[in-house]
């Protein structure tokens, strides 16, 4: 998968900086990849749909669900060119309305491919899947863009099927880094993977 790797390098989805970002796990990391740049990106995001379509393929579910914020349009574009109904997992119940935390029809969903931007420990996706499972929906898979390798994502994954299309190390091999970037890289892996 190397395109996907030089495509988010090239669109600067994927940035390293000396000063860290915040991750929504809470990591501090000098790097960070922002899927949502795609979204800008017709052509790409496109193909990027095709390759999740074809990486389902493997699978069979009744519908596919978004991990909010950032798994929404990708598992909208997914369950659009699948023809299959599409459901969403908000991160916390709507304060207001119908207070949801699972929005979309979940009459007769019985299973899903669920669909987040990027993993890193795994935390947003696995209480969106256990969300889903106290409501009787099997999540068949979990995939994603971009998986940062952690091990605390090995740990917490706990025998889930999951995927991603590309790796930390996917995105680095294409990367033009300079030394204080490649120490800044090396002293984050050494210390989480």
């Amino acid at each position: 998968m190397k395109e996907i790797a030089e495509m988010l390098v090239t669109i600067k989805a994927f940035s390293i900086n000396d000063q860290n970002y915040t991750w929504a796990s809470g990591i501090e990391s000098p790097f960070y990849c922002d899927n949502r740049m795609i979204l800008s990106f017709p052509k790409f995001w496109q193909s990027l749909i095709d390759l999740f379509c074809q990486k389902l393929n493997h699978y069979d579910f009744d519908g596919v669900a978004g991990v909010a914020t950032a798994g929404i349009p990708h598992a909208s574009a997914i369950a659009y060119a699948r023809s299959k109904p599409l459901i969403y997992v908000r991160s916390n119940s709507k304060g207001h309305g119908k207070k949801n935390l699972i929005e979309g029809d979940i009459k007769n969903m019985k299973s899903v491919a669920l669909i987040e931007d990027l993993f890193s420990t795994g935390g947003s996706a696995i209480k969106a899947a256990e969300a889903l499972e106290e409501v009787g929906i099997e999540v068949k898979v979990m995939g994603s863009i971009f998986n940062y390798g952690l091990k605390s994502f090995q740990e917490n994954i706990n025998n889930r099927e999951y995927f991603s299309l590309i790796s930390l190390e996917d995105i680095l091999s294409v990367s033009t880094l300079g030394d204080k970037e490649k120490e800044l890289v090396d002293t984050f892996i050494k210390e989480h993977k």
